[in-house]
């Protein structure tokens, strides 16, 4: 998980990723991008975290506002329906065609102090 107003975190998804190849993430991992729709907060540059990933090519990444529930829920259903597929529970669906199918959150979503998109 990533969150897009704490630097750190960015340090943290790099050193993990040293000491695993990217070929063995497929079916493993699922990197979460957080607070993505703060940009007035941001503390990671979008361009930098993209080049810090983009040998990562088999894992999915999605961009999501926790503090909405509808971004949670489709989160959590992305989710479930890729372990679902990598256990095997599901069939003709791979994590590819659900790697296809997330939806990738605009960088202009404002979200006021109720935490409603707007």
């Amino acid at each position: 998980m990533v969150d897009f107003t704490n630097a750190h975190s960015l340090a943290v998804l790099k050193d993990a990723l040293q000491y695993v190849s990217a070929d063995y993430l497929l079916d493993r991992a699922w990197i979460v991008v957080t607070k993505h729709d703060l940009t007035t907060k941001w503390a990671i540059d979008e361009s930098k975290f993209k080049s810090e990933v983009e040998y990562i090519t088999n894992v999915p990444i999605s961009w999501a506002n926790l503090a909405s529930e509808i971004e949670c829920n489709l989160l959590s259903s992305q989710l479930i329906q890729a372990i679902q597929s990598s256990v095997g529970y599901r069939s003709n669906i791979n994590p590819w065609i659900i790697n296809a199918c997330t939806f990738e959150y605009p960088t202009s979503t404002v979200v006021d102090s109720t935490n409603q998109l707007t």
